[in-house]
């Protein structure tokens, strides 16, 4: 995984010099400026609140290797989480069959009725 650069405005001057030589004809205090304004304007936090209304639901249906008997086996899960109040429910099937596909519709109407409206 290659590091994230963290380039000063004296890193990204003489970067700007070393790459540009024939065309840049900056100074180090428009470079300076230049950084202050864009990190003035950058949001401090990268991370936006979410917000789950009561009775929604999220459900995945995935793949998973697990342990049957010592034997590694590859097994299909049917996950489902209430965001609003951190509750799941998660299910284990050998296989994807049409009797699983019912089985999944099933739980899921049957769980999302028992779940709170608000």
């Amino acid at each position: 995984m290659r590091y994230k650069q963290r380039h000063t405005a004296q890193r990204i001057h003489e970067r700007l010099q070393t790459e540009y030589p024939e065309t840049y004809q900056g100074s180090y205090s428009t470079v300076q400026r230049f950084v202050q304004k864009v990190t003035r304007q950058a949001p401090r936090e990268g991370t936006l609140e979410l917000v789950w209304h009561p009775g929604e639901m999220q459900v995945d249906f995935g793949t998973a290797d697990a342990l049957d008997q010592g034997l590694p086996i590859v097994v299909k899960f049917l996950m489902m989480t209430f965001p609003f109040s951190n509750a799941g429910y998660y299910q284990v099937f050998r296989g994807e069959t049409r009797n699983v596909s019912c089985k999944v519709s099933k739980i899921s109407l049957s769980t999302s009725a028992a779940c709170p409206a608000g």
